[in-house]
C-alpha cells in the first residue's frame, strides 16, 4: 500500500470560483487515490498574501493584489496559467 500524499490548496475568499475545486474533489479529477488534497478558502487577500508568504500552500489560484504582494517579497511564487 502506498502512503498518501498530501498536496494543500489555497483559494481566496469563498466564493463561486472556488466551485470547480470542491466539484473536481467531488469527482476524483486531480490524481490517484492516494494523493489527498487539503482545501483552505482565506478569509481576505491579506489573509491569503500572509499564507503564501509563510508557505502554507503547495497551489492554489489568486487574484491580482494577493499576487503582486508576494511576487514583492518573494520569487518562489511560480505562475503556471492566467485566466482572462
Amino acid at each position: 500500500m502506498q502512503q498518501s500524499q498530501m498536496l494543500s490548496w489555497g483559494n481566496p475568499p469563498t466564493g463561486t470560483y472556488n466551485a470547480p475545486i470542491y466539484l473536481g474533489l467531488r469527482r476524483s479529477v486531480f490524481g490517484p487515490s492516494e494523493l489527498r488534497v487539503d482545501v483552505r478558502d482565506n478569509a481576505n487577500g491579506a489573509d491569503y498574501t500572509q499564507a503564501l508568504l509563510a508557505g502554507d500552500f503547495d497551489m492554489g489560484h489568486i487574484g491580482t493584489p494577493p499576487l503582486f504582494a508576494v511576487l514583492a517579497e518573494t520569487d518562489e511564487i511560480a505562475i503556471v496559467g492566467q485566466g482572462v
